[in-house]
């Protein structure tokens, strides 16, 4: 599980995680090189991003990077940025942190999908995805860019499950 949070909130993430059964792994950053200015002038401008990392699964943590550091450069203003959502995040940042943390065919939850950046970069990668968004116009927003990235394959990717609607009850 990956939880982006300021930094002041990484602590309560860590015991939240850890209350709910979680195995809590590490705090990591997400550095925005292009982040905006702090306006009022009254403090330091917020330059990165926290990721709260917790492991929910048996066994050991998933995790393809070897030794490599958890800081991440991206910038927030992509090219392919939708700007449709106000906490958008950058396709190759989540594209990084899938497979980082997670395998090809494995299915990735997202239970604030918000515009689906993180469902776009499934389909990208070939893994399934479960989105979940309460805001209709944003559930909207995140259909559409998922049926976008399904119309744009990657021919060296193997594709993920067409997707389907499921009905809780």
């Amino acid at each position: 599980m990956l939880a982006f949070c300021q930094v002041e909130a990484v602590a309560l993430w860590r015991d939240a995680m850890e209350a709910s059964g979680l195995r809590y792994k590490r705090g990591m950053a997400w550095v925005k090189p292009d982040s905006s200015p702090q306006f009022n002038g009254q403090m330091p401008a917020q330059g990165y991003e926290c990721i709260a990392a917790a492991w929910c699964g048996r066994g050991r943590s998933s995790w393809n990077g070897g030794g490599k550091r958890g800081v991440f450069t991206h910038l927030t203003n992509q090219p392919d940025r939708d700007g449709r959502h106000p906490t958008e995040k950058p396709l190759p940042l989540m594209r990084e942190l899938l497979a980082l943390f997670s395998s090809a065919g494995q299915t990735v939850l997202d239970p604030f999908m918000g515009s689906a950046s993180t469902g776009v970069a499934c389909v990208q990668q070939g893994r399934p995805f479960i989105g979940i968004e309460l805001d209709e116009k944003y559930f909207e927003i995140a259909c559409d860019r998922i049926r976008k990235a399904y119309a744009q394959p990657d021919m060296f990717v193997e594709r993920p499950p067409e997707p389907r609607q499921e009905r809780l009850l």
